[in-house]
């Protein structure tokens, strides 16, 4: 996929280009506000699009010849909800990813230290989720996710490598971000949209209709009615001969330091 930096070189190599030709053929004054505003169209969809890799590179699924799939949730720990879903995953000795948020470890102490003993695994989410984190100065940024980090630590005694941006949004700052804390950023291959969907069976079907080895699918322990479509789909997983593994072994990579 095209990346930030090269297609703003692209950009500008085509404002220069459009200045030389206008000394011979007179290209009207419009155009010369068309291209950045095209450019910045451009950087603002892709910045929604973590699978793009448009800012910095994401990994968004495993090997498309395995028949194994990863399962994530985000913004655990949330009370009862985290509970219920390791229950149903521990019913069927399924492991996941979940992505903690900070700010909600203080006082759900016991729920992450759950999540570590029943064999799952956890990654950075930020310490505070907050809508304008995408717009947060960098050095807020890296405070924020170290933040988190080190709640994670506090509970847990572990240093985690794993990081998923809020609202899966991404743009230089948070790239800057990823490099400094040297985390490996998590995205997905297939999004559930357990938040928004209504109804059950749409959200099954959401979840199957593309399912293939390798993905990583994002859920949400809150999710409207993840907890009740999750034996419906881990059923039909099973039944296409898919195997639902953490994603450190779907990925082949560890996720502590």
């Amino acid at each position: 996929m095209f990346k930030h930096q090269n297609v703003r070189i692209a950009f500008l190599l085509l404002f220069i280009a459009t200045a030389i030709a206008d000394f011979w053929y007179p290209i009207p004054i419009a155009n010369y506000f068309l291209i950045p505003i095209f450019f910045l169209v451009l950087t603002l969809i892709s910045s929604y699009f973590i699978q793009w890799n448009y800012f910095f590179n994401s990994i968004n699924h495993g090997d498309r010849n395995s028949n194994k799939i990863a399962i994530t949730f985000d913004d655990a720990p949330l009370e009862p909800y985290t509970n219920q879903v390791l229950d149903l995953l521990k019913q069927h000795n399924i492991k996941a990813l979940f992505f903690i948020i900070g700010k909600q470890i203080k006082g759900n102490e016991a729920i992450v230290q759950r999540i570590v003993n029943e064999g799952h695994i956890i990654g950075n989410h930020s310490f505070s989720h907050a809508n304008s984190f995408p717009i947060f100065s960098i050095n807020k940024m890296i405070a924020d996710t170290q933040q988190c980090s080190d709640e994670i630590e506090r509970v847990t005694g572990k240093k985690v490598r794993f990081f998923r941006p809020p609202f899966g949004v991404t743009n230089p700052r948070i790239a800057a971000t990823v490099q400094h804390q040297q985390y490996i950023s998590i995205g997905w291959s297939l999004r559930s949209y357990d938040t928004t969907i209504n109804n059950p069976t749409k959200l099954v079907q959401r979840c199957l209709v593309s399912l293939r080895g390798g993905d990583i699918v994002l859920f949400h322990d809150w999710g409207k009615h993840t907890l009740e479509i999750l034996p419906e789909w881990i059923e039909e997983v099973k039944k296409r001969g898919l195997e639902i593994v953490r994603a450190d072994e779907l990925l082949r990579i560890e996720a502590y330091r």
